[in-house]
């Protein structure tokens, strides 16, 4: 054989190595198919990822053993392999990045005379870009242009925080507090902590609101006129012996008006009396009650909160607190607007305005 061709498969092998005999072709023989081994791997194998067979150390990674070359005299039989056209390398070890976790802020703004909040969250630009949004949110709804941003004087910032949440509560006077923690139950706690620190609150405040400051949104009151507070006040004689009336003015504007029309009618019936405020609140219901003790002495009371179900569910408790027998009387909406005296002893109402 006086040159060789390249070979896709190895279908002329057989033939050739029919020709060579023993003994004095033993030689021909070896020299013949070394230089059939060499040009295996000097052809054939640089194509072996084009899945041309090529000689091999048996099965391994990325390639797959196909059968043998004929053995012969001093000359062993040799693994024939193809490249695995569905393996893959293992992939080289990555170092992990670490991942960055954004810090957001959130803020709570809220207007003395309205019952829902303005809440903002997903702030990335820190604590006084969070506040301004809430802040400017409730001016621009509210059209407060004299409040300066203290509680009680138009909209105010109730509280910025981050990576937390905010809860809203109402108080049984319609007030609002908020308060901020790492999870929902413990910035409740926080909420109505603030809310119960300066007041007699029998059940616990209200939930209101919530927002997680990863939580990039405006939250606002959805019925801006709803929300406005519509306030109530109620005024009865003290220091005296015990009169069986109250002097409630409820509808109003705002809170000192409630106030002042209540003490007015008081005074106008009870000329030179004690009159002195007795509650007040805003979108709220009153229940007036009456007590009676083991030794049957009567006495009044008055309990205001955020619904009328509250509101008797608190006149209940605190009576049974107080250890009383309880008698609930009429329930009156602070958005009423009119004024009217109560009188406790027969449960009548007169109105006055």
């Amino acid at each position: 054989m006086n040159s060789f061709e390249p070979m896709s498969d190895f279908r002329y092998l057989p033939s050739l190595f029919k020709k060579v005999s023993t003994g004095a072709m033993a030689l021909q023989w070896g020299r013949q198919a070394g230089c059939v081994i060499a040009l295996l791997l000097t052809v054939i194998a640089p194509v072996a990822q084009a899945s041309f067979p090529f000689p091999c150390n048996g099965p391994g990674p990325g390639r797959r053993m196909i059968g043998m070359t004929p053995a012969g005299p001093n000359q062993p039989s040799i693994p024939l392999c193809v490249a695995d056209a569905g393996a893959e390398a293992p992939a080289a070890p990555t170092r992990q990045q670490p991942r960055y976790s954004p810090t957001y802020f959130a803020s709570v703004a809220l207007h003395h005379d309205y019952d829902t909040p303005w809440m903002t969250g997903g702030e990335l630009e820190g604590f006084e870009a969070a506040a301004a949004k809430a802040l400017v949110q409730c001016r621009l709804d509210t059209r407060d242009t004299s409040g300066d941003g203290r509680p009680g004087s138009g909209c105010w910032t109730e509280l910025s925080f981050r990576s937390g949440i905010a809860v809203v509560v109402r108080a049984n006077d319609g007030s609002l507090y908020g308060g901020s923690a790492g999870n929902h139950a413990q910035a409740l706690e926080d909420a109505r902590a603030s809310c119960t620190k300066n007041r007699r609150q029998l059940l616990p405040c209200e939930e209101v609101n919530m927002l997680p400051s990863d939580h990039r949104r405006m939250i606002a009151p959805r019925n801006l006129p709803r929300s406005r507070k519509a306030y109530l006040g109620a005024a009865w004689v003290i220091g005296e012996e015990l009169t069986d009336s109250l002097w409630v003015a409820s509808g109003r504007a705002n809170q000192q008006q409630a106030l002042d029309d209540a003490l007015a009618a008081c005074q106008k019936a009870r000329s030179g009396a004690n009159c002195q405020v007795a509650v007040w609140g805003g979108n709220v219901a009153m229940v007036p009650v009456v007590m009676t003790d083991a030794k049957q002495r009567i006495t009044y009371s008055v309990v205001t909160e955020t619904t009328p179900e509250r509101a008797a569910q608190a006149a209940r408790l605190h009576c049974t607190k107080s250890q009383t027998e309880c008698t609930l009387q009429a329930t009156f909406n602070a958005r009423d607007r009119w004024a009217f005296e109560h009188n406790f002893k027969d449960n009548s109402t007169r109105q006055i305005e």
